[in-house]
């Protein structure tokens, strides 16, 4: 029996997802399992499952439509006629997945998968569809690692398939549209006019030999749309901008109300009514444009992604038209999506990748909350919902049972079994994906595992005295978080500048109007050259305010009763060291480390979680110390041994056992869960790329390195270990712009495995330096008796040390240079300025090693 493809998708489209499964298998299991025909079956029930998904947008039509692909691809041999075709198929659905979920295994095994294909018989049929598909991927390649060599490869495989199709307008406009749009992508990396003029000229060419019924129609409108919009950025010519909502308007006309597309095409349009809104000034483009974001921005069967981009440009919109109120109820309304954009990515670098695309989300929306006068409450929440989601996971994942297991012991068990699933790992321990088969078995059990997890916390909820469990924090545990000492969140967005003060009395905002976009650039490049300058802008701008607003004026000597603030800052502000702002060199203390003790977090929520566990009863026992001296390629730190030596001095004094393992990333995870204190000195490498990669360099690290995405999946909270210090270059830098949301370095991972403490670096240090810090930090937690605070106060006392020691010298020194140019008579003798010497003092401050050195924890 022929089943048609138009007449089996309308079916199963209108049942229910149980019932269209059971039509499809239903159809293949006419056939025998060693029926011949069963393979083709299969193949081609999998092909309409994959094309109702494309309609629908339900995951269910795709989810059947891979397992049938894969069924088929097993059951055919290698010299199977259709071998190609089962591959190439396969491997477009896992792309649909991958468009989905963001799972790079799927991305990996779709490519592997067309590699195959395209070398099995190059005069097989269908053999530009293999071709077609194996473009695709190398474009998500691109897209998941900014390798232009992937582009390129992807476009010239394109040029070849539309030559290969020149004879069949229907396979050519297809082809073409894929070149199109990879002509545009390019343009975005070249900035070269010709491409995207190319990119024009190959839309208009696919849509003159393309049917308005042809269902992709909609897409070549929408692409076109877009390479128009790209027009007008790069000439200012409004009349690209109509020709771009011209097509906009017509994709919707055609598209069906079930496209999953539906939403990219009004906010391509909404965009063009947006920008002849500011070209023209007319009201009625404004009310168009707002109007089309808020209706992509309600679209449930569409990707999350597109619908917070709706939700992002209504915001800014409402926010032009003065309409602070409504800002703010949509910028929430878009946060509260954030969960669902990850909520079935189950690898971390998955989850990374998806969360790279909304940064400055949650900022954003916090500012969109001070504007309109909400409660600052309101706006500290909305960053804990939309930032460093990624660590949140995993502590959510790590949460302590001990009430629930004495009043609930039943869904204590429940929730603790579930977990330790969520958490089976799919690639092996040397981090090599496993077999294709175990794979998939373990995503689908993930995936079921996870729908039990997220109906199972709703009854725990339901418990009295459970009402929080793993709910986002209360304005009551905000304001208790601050028992300690003010709490200090500095909000970057593009809106405005905000310092948000915690205090167990109150919570609130403080304007900084000093600061904004272009000038926090400038000081950004700055901070490697001009330090000085940049310490004394971030006093300035933004330090003074704050402290003023806590009526911190006052120098303080004991630092027993000095006052302590945690930092935690957002966006582009993260890059500076909040602790070290001040005049230094004029030595009017006028600087955050003469008036209060300094320490940093990446959230309130991280913070809480550090200090959940009690207090440690004892002194620590171990030590886990590592003396990376030499180093395999990287240069050599003379100081890194004799650093390390002087710490087991230390813990022996202290009757603290050390241990020191072959230098090794399996032998220093294996002694992790051992240690109280982990001691690092070597070479620290933030990853530009990948902030998961960023690594601390043992003797393996060319073969195997130890890791951010290796320390966060060390689950150490049964111990909770005292202190991480990392004597390393850059273990607190996050150098790609678009996860600085996130906060993933080594110091965040350490904290996030169940560090109470960690110490740290912005930047890159002298070993030298972190010699003496480290000595001085000992000596003062020894001398405390290991209590919570001596970790902060050691490190501010070293680098404050090291800081008066600094200006000391530096007074000694102009006072010498004066003594001689007097002699010389090159100066005048009642020249008393000791500012005088801009060119003395910039070459002073690249010496201001101590600056770099952090304190995160409770």
């Amino acid at each position: 029996m022929e089943v048609k493809e138009d007449h089996f998708v309308r079916v199963i489209t209108a049942l229910d997802s149980e019932h269209a499964v059971d039509v499809g298998r239903h159809l293949v299991n006419q056939f025998k399992p060693d029926d011949p025909g069963r393979i083709a079956r299969a193949n081609t029930i999998a092909t309409y499952f994959g094309e109702a998904y494309r309609r629908t947008g339900k995951i269910c039509f795709l989810d059947e439509a891979t397992a049938l692909s894969r069924e088929a691809l097993a059951a055919s041999s290698i010299s199977h006629p259709s071998r190609a075709t089962l591959l190439s198929n396969l491997a477009g659905h896992l792309g649909r997945r991958y468009e989905k979920y963001k799972r790079m295994a799927d991305l990996e095994e779709g490519l592997k998968l067309l590699l195959t294909a395209a070398q099995h018989d190059e005069n097989a049929p269908h053999r530009d569809a293999v071709l077609n598909n194996l473009a695709n991927k190398y474009v998500k390649l691109y897209d998941r690692t900014k390798a232009t060599k992937h582009l390129h490869e992807a476009i010239s495989i394109a040029r070849e398939l539309c030559n290969l199709a020149s004879n069949d307008e229907s396979r050519e406009a297809l082809y073409l549209n894929s070149l199109a749009n990879w002509l545009r992508i390019l343009f975005s990396e070249s900035a070269d006019e010709e491409d995207l003029v190319a990119s024009i000229r190959t839309h208009e060419k696919a849509l003159s030999k393309t049917s308005e019924t042809n269902p992709y129609f909609p897409d070549l409108l929408h692409n076109l749309a877009l390479s128009f919009s790209d027009l007008y950025s790069l000439t200012n010519n409004i009349e690209c901008i109509d020709r771009a909502a011209q097509h906009s308007k017509e994709a919707l006309k055609h598209c069906s109300s079930g496209n999953p597309h539906q939403a990219d095409y009004r906010i391509a349009l909404g965009n063009s009514f947006r920008l002849q809104y500011f070209f023209k000034g007319k009201q009625s483009d404004l009310d168009a444009a707002m109007a089309q974001f808020k209706s992509a921005l309600g679209l449930v069967n569409t990707p999350i992604k597109s619908r917070i981009l709706a939700g992002r440009y209504l915001a800014l919109c409402e926010l032009g038209a003065s309409n602070w109120s409504a800002a703010y109820t949509v910028s929430a309304a878009t946060l509260d999506l954030v969960p669902l954009l990850t909520a079935e990515s189950f690898e971390i670098s998955d989850k990374q990748h998806i969360l790279s695309e909304i940064t400055g989300l949650a900022s954003d929306a916090a500012a969109t909350a001070l504007i309109s006068k909400q409660n600052p409450f309101y706006a500290v929440r909305m960053l804990e919902m939309g930032r460093s989601v990624l660590l949140k996971s995993q502590q959510d994942l790590r949460s302590d049972l001990s009430k629930l297991e004495k009043k609930h012991s039943d869904l204590a068990e429940e929730y603790e079994n579930l977990r330790d699933e969520l958490r089976v790992p799919v690639k092996d321990n040397a981090g090599n994906s496993t077999t294709d088969e175990h794979d998939q078995e373990i995503r689908f059990q993930r995936q079921d595992t996870y729908q039990k997890f997220q109906r199972l916390l709703p009854i725990i909820r339901a418990q009295p005295g459970f009402e929080d469990f793993l709910q986002p924090l209360s304005e009551e545990q905000a304001r208790q978080a601050a028992v300690n000492g003010p709490i200090v969140v500095l909000n970057a967005s593009v809106y405005r500048y905000d310092a948000i003060i915690i205090e167990t009395h109150r919570i609130r905002a403080v304007d900084l109007p000093g600061l904004d976009q272009s000038k926090t650039q400038e000081m950004i490049q700055k901070l490697a050259t001009h330090l000085g300058e940049v310490l004394e802008w971030l006093w300035n701008i933004v330090a003074k305010p704050v402290l003023s607003a806590l009526d911190l004026a006052q120098n303080v000597s004991d630092l027993s009763k000095a006052p302590h603030i945690w930092w935690i800052p957002t966006g582009a502000i993260s890059r500076f060291p909040i602790h070290a702002a001040g005049c230094h060199a004029a030595s009017s203390g006028q600087t955050v480390m003469d008036r209060a003790i300094s320490s940093y977090s990446v959230s309130l929520t991280a913070l809480l979680n550090s200090r959940s566990a009690k207090p440690p009863a004892h002194a620590p026992q171990s030590a886990l110390l590592v003396s990376m001296r030499s180093t395999p390629m990287q240069s050599e730190l003379p100081n890194a041994k004799a650093e390390i030596e002087q710490i087991e001095k230390f813990c022996n004094s202290a009757s603290i056992t050390c241990l020191q393992p072959t230098p090794e990333k399996q032998a220093i995870l294996a002694n992790l869960p051992a240690c109280q204190i982990f001691h690092f000195a070597g070479h620290g490498l933030a990853s530009k790329k990948d902030p998961l990669q960023s690594s601390l360099l043992l003797q393996d690290w060319q073969s195997d390195r130890l890791t951010v995405l290796d320390i966060i999946q060390t689950d150490l909270y049964a111990s909770r270990p005292f202190l991480a210090f990392l004597s390393a270059c850059g273990t607190g830098e996050v150098r790609d712009h678009s996860l600085l949301d996130e906060n993933i370095h080594l110091i965040s991972a350490f904290q996030s495995a169940g560090f109470r403490h960690a110490i740290g670096t912005l930047w890159r240090v002298d070993d030298e330096a972190g010699m003496e810090i480290a000595d001085t930090v000992y000596k003062e937690m020894i001398d405390e008796k290991w209590s919570e605070s001596s970790v902060c106060i050691g490190l501010h006392r070293a680098i404050k040390g090291m800081r008066d020691r600094w200006v000391n010298d530096r007074k000694e020194s102009k006072t010498a240079l004066r003594k001689i140019s007097r002699r010389m008579d090159l100066s005048d003798d009642d020249d008393d300025d000791d500012d005088d010497d801009e060119e003395t003092g910039a070459l002073d401050y690249k010496a201001l090693f101590w600056v770099p050195y952090v304190h995160f924890g409770v």
